[in-house]
Formats: structure tokens, C-alpha cells, sequence
């Protein structure tokens, strides 16, 4: 029996509606037929034809595997009774056991299934051995793939081999990324504000950094606003995080232990992070350590329960930190001495001195104060959007972006050498 037209493949836009492709797939003793109303299989049995319902309609979009093509699995997508469409990844290898674990997953994502054992086997032969001609590559971290950029809930630009590629990680990220207003509200009611006060216009400049440190084959750094209570250091972090999301929603702090900032920095891969009040860290002895850690990009070498080494976590980003002491102070009090190499990590804006703290002026409020709130207000107001248009525009041609960033990095880079003895200038 041929099979029927092969079901339409709009994984990629996640408000179609579910209307699976009517078909059949023969085996050996029978055949199964996907209707609208489920998956059937149906065969002879002593001259008399037998109707089996299996479960409810569902779609394969894709056989996926990791970049390595290794970790197969399958991309199903249906219909709950609320009529919400879902969309997830199994592994192959869950189709080599009694499949309870895939079937427990689907029953509570709101999929139906018969309880008939019979029927469920009859489910695990479908997904086992249904021909799926659509390939897909999974992606388990943000960032850079090839020519594309991936965030939690979006993926930027087109695969240069033709390839569907899904984000795919164990835990949810979305809520980092919200987005209000649009991007002309963004820029007269935050950048404008700020664009003669130089700490926050340096804030938002590192904002976008993150994405151009793969293009230019560069480590990340950070950049520490160092000042007492009151200062605007928040106010400076609020600013840099307007340009991804919810200052509340992105930012995160220092009050981590440094197992769970080299997690915290892979989510951030290829773009910015932001730690709020360096002097919560929990072990202050940990600092110089995790200063070279984020700046580096690699996180500790380990074993798994095999005695055997796991991946090590690796990342490249911008980061943002605030805090009443810089790493080096920090490392002194713990009896520790800084080196070089971590200063020039993580460098110190030090706005005590500051008339204005944050602030280069006041000009658009009564004092520095009233400026920090409005512009705390209007960065809650309106978010994200403008993040969303840099990856629109890194993505549309990155081998163009990438020479534009070579060009002005270099330039840069000349126009410091005049005035430097040393030779950090990457």
C-alpha cells in the first residue's frame, strides 16, 4: 500500500494550526492510517477486518540529532484537548523499551493514548519504523550556530545548509527575553535620555557586544561599576538589560556559588550578562577565580558518576557587574593578591568620585535622583525590542557584520596604540 502525501512540515511556526496529513503506513501484518479524529491500525485477521485505535492524531516533523549526529530522536507535535498545540523531542532509544516513560511524558502533556496493551506496542511499531524524510539538527545552548542565532524563544537568520534547527534545553530560559513597546518608544525614552551621560551610554555599548565577540575571534571581558549606595549602579545595569528584557527578568546577581555562575554564564552564551552586587558573593575567596572564569569562557573540568571527563562548559560573553568593591579589593580583604590578567577582565568603573554618580549631568529631571527613577520607570516600560533588531541585523548577512567589526576594531585599536606601553589592547 503507497503511502500518502507526507505530512507538512511548519514546525517552525508555532501558531499553525494542527491538522495532521491523512495517510497510511504498511507493515508486515497490517497497516496504520492517521486520520483526524487518530491513529488507527487496521488488519485481516481470519477473513475479518480488524480496527485498532491507537492514540490521537500526531505528527512527526523531523528525525533530529545533535551536530555531532549523534542523540537521534523524533520531533512530535499534536493537539491537547484544550486544543493547544504541542511541540517535543524523544529519543530514539526510548522506542527500544517498553516505551513507558515517552507514553507518560505525552499522557501528561495532554496527549491520548489507548491503555490497550496491544495498541501500545502498536505505537512504539509506528514511531519505530514510519519513514521521515525531514532531518533537524538540536541545539542544547544559546548563541551562534554557523550563521544563525539562537535565543530561548526565536531563532535568528537562515541555515546555510538548508538544515531545520531547534533549541532544545532541559530548562526554560523565555522568561528572560519579554519584550514591551517598540523600538522608536525605546529609543525616546531610554537612549535618548542617556545619550550624553558616558557610564550609560558605555552600558548600553556592552549591551551589544556580546554578539560581535564571535565575529571577531575575541574572549569577553566585563565591566565593573564600583560605587557606594545610592550611586545609580543599578540604574546603570537597568539600562543595559532594557536592551533584552525586563531589568527585573534579566538581570541576575553575584549571590551565586560559582558552580551556578558558570551555568548562569552558558545561558548567556554570546551575549550579556549582568551580576548585581559583587560583595553577596557567597564565598568572597571564590572571586579572582570566577573573574578569570567568565572572562576565559570555560568552566571547571569534571567527571560523571563513570569516573570518566564530562564536556567542560564553554562560553563567550559580555558581562556587566556592580558592587561597593572591585575583584582586586575584594581579594585583599580575603587575604589574596590580584594578578593582571584578572584586572584586565573585569574593568573598574569607579563612579564615587562622580558629581552625579552615573549621571555626567542632570538634564532631563530635577536632580540625579529623579533621573535614575524616571529612567528605571521608562526601562520597564520599554524593553527587548531593540535586542531583537540587532539579531535581526547580525543575521541577515554575518559575513558583512563581520567585516564591519573587524574594520572599526582595528581602527580602534590604532587610535589607542599611540597612548599605550603595553600590548593588551585585544
Amino acid at each position: 500500500m503507497k503511502l500518502r502525501p507526507k505530512i507538512e512540515d511548519k514546525a517552525n511556526n508555532k501558531q499553525v494550526k494542527f491538522n495532521p496529513s491523512i495517510f497510511t503506513h504498511q507493515v508486515q501484518d497490517g497497516y496504520f492510517e492517521m486520520r483526524s479524529n487518530g491513529l488507527f491500525f487496521l488488519n485481516e485477521v481470519k477473513g475479518i477486518q480488524k480496527e485498532l485505535w491507537i492514540s490521537d492524531a500526531i505528527r512527526i516533523l523531523a528525525k533530529i540529532s545533535n551536530p555531532e549526529s549523534k542523540n537521534w530522536g523524533l520531533l512530535l507535535q499534536w493537539k491537547d484537548s484544550a486544543n493547544i498545540v504541542h511541540e517535543k523531542s524523544f529519543a530514539m532509544s526510548l522506542l527500544q523499551t517498553e516505551g513507558t516513560e515517552l507514553r507518560k511524558t505525552l499522557v501528561d502533556m495532554g496527549f491520548k493514548i489507548s491503555t490497550d496493551k496491544n495498541a501500545k506496542n502498536r505505537f512504539l511499531e509506528f514511531l519505530s519504523t514510519v519513514p521521515v524524510d525531514k532531518l533537524a539538527k538540536t541545539v542544547s545552548r544559546v548563541g551562534w550556530y554557523e550563521n544563525q542565532y539562537i535565543t530561548p524563544t526565536q531563532i535568528f537568520g537562515e541555515n546555510s545548509k538548508g538544515e531545520m534547527v531547534i533549541y532544545e534545553h532541559s530548562e526554560s530560559l523565555s522568561n528572560q527575553f519579554p519584550t514591551k513597546g517598540n523600538l522608536e518608544e525605546w529609543q525616546e525614552n531610554v537612549s535618548k535620555l542617556v545619550e550624553s551621560h558616558e557610564y550609560l551610554v558605555l552600558a548600553i555599548a556592552a549591551s551589544f557586544s556580546g554578539q560581535i565577540l564571535e565575529l571577531l575571534d575575541h574572549k569577553g571581558g566585563g565591566i565593573h561599576f564600583k560605587g557606594v549606595s545610592s550611586k545609580g549602579k543599578s540604574t546603570a545595569l537597568n539600562t543595559a538589560s532594557s536592551v533584552w528584557g525586563h531589568p527585573d527578568k534579566y538581570y541576575r546577581t553575584w549571590r551565586n556559588t560559582s558552580n551556578a555562575l558558570e551555568k548562569t554564564a552558558c545561558s548567556h552564551n554570546d551575549g550579556l550578562l549582568i551580576l548585581d552586587e559583587m560583595g553577596e558573593l557567597p564565598n568572597q575567596n571564590d572571586i579572582g577565580q570566577i573573574s578569570y572564569m567568565l572572562g576565559n569562557g570555560k568552566g571547571k573540568t569534571r567527571m560523571n558518576s563513570d569516573a570518566e571527563l564530562r564536556e567542560t562548559s564553554q562560553w563567550r560573553l559580555c558581562y556587566l557587574s556592580s558592587g561597593e568593591t572591585t575583584v582586586s579589593e575584594m581579594m585583599q580583604e580575603t587575604g589574596q593578591k590580584s594578578k593582571l590578567g584578572q584586572e584586565i577582565r573585569l574593568i573598574n568603573i569607579d563612579i564615587d568620585d562622580s558629581p552625579f554618580g552615573i549621571f555626567s549631568k542632570v538634564n532631563f529631571a530635577k536632580d540625579a535622583a529623579s533621573q535614575a527613577q524616571f529612567l528605571n520607570t521608562n526601562t520597564k516600560l520599554f524593553h527587548g525590542v531593540v535586542g531583537l533588531k540587532w539579531l535581526d541585523y547580525l543575521t541577515q548577512d554575518k559575513n558583512k557584520a563581520k567585516t564591519l567589526a573587524t574594520k572599526l576594531n582595528n581602527e580602534f585599536k590604532e587610535s589607542l596604540k599611540t597612548n599605550s606601553q603595553h600590548g593588551h589592547l585585544q
